[in-house]
């Protein structure tokens, strides 16, 4: 009641000005209001007589992976890697491989095998060095079921910016990988 007297009584009024797009000026309305400098309303609005079609996109499909594949994942299972195994197996991976020096046997690692688990996700540890192309050759030829996918996860950071060898040992890995791995699609 006590809003209706303030509006009745002319304490509150309508915000103004009020500045109209048109359905197909979107774009431009949004520019506006990014530019932070409009006062008042923003109003997308349809003209009198006009037509509108709105642009609908397609939905986005869920992924699905095959579940009668494996996935490699270069790397460990620590921070991103371990929260995309996770996202795999959610959508339908049954079988990763995880391809490091380290292996897989830390506790955070352990969680994230557990967490595969729970949707029903084996995986299992191929601990190697993945900048060694033969090793890489093996685990491609050997992996059962067939590998179907491949994530480059692997990267050694260090503190200095100009820590040459570093990069080109993260070079290599990534070419070997691709060199060992581009005829499986």
């Amino acid at each position: 009641m006590e809003l209706f007297e303030l509006i009745n009584n002319g304490h509150i009024k309508p915000i103004h000005p009020i500045t109209p797009f048109g359905f197909h000026d979107v774009p431009a309305a949004l520019s506006h209001i990014r530019a932070g400098r409009h006062m008042g309303k923003i109003v997308i609005t349809r003209r009198p007589g006009e037509d509108v079609q709105v642009p609908i996109r397609p939905a986005v499909q869920p992924l699905k992976l095959d579940p009668d594949v494996s996935y490699l994942i270069i790397g460990g299972l620590k921070g991103a890697c371990g929260t995309l195994a996770i996202h795999m197996a959610q959508h339908g991976a049954r079988h990763i491989v995880v391809g490091n020096r380290s292996g897989i046997s830390d506790e955070a690692s352990a969680n994230i095998v557990e967490g595969c688990a729970t949707f029903g996700c084996t995986v299992v540890e191929a601990r190697g060095d993945v900048g060694d192309s033969d090793w890489v050759q093996n685990l491609v030829k050997t992996t059962k079921p067939r590998l179907a996918g491949v994530i480059q996860g692997a990267m050694v950071i260090r503190v200095s910016c100009l820590q040459t060898g570093t990069y080109l040992r993260n070079v290599w890995t990534s070419l070997t990988l691709h060199y060992r791995t581009h005829h499986m699609s």
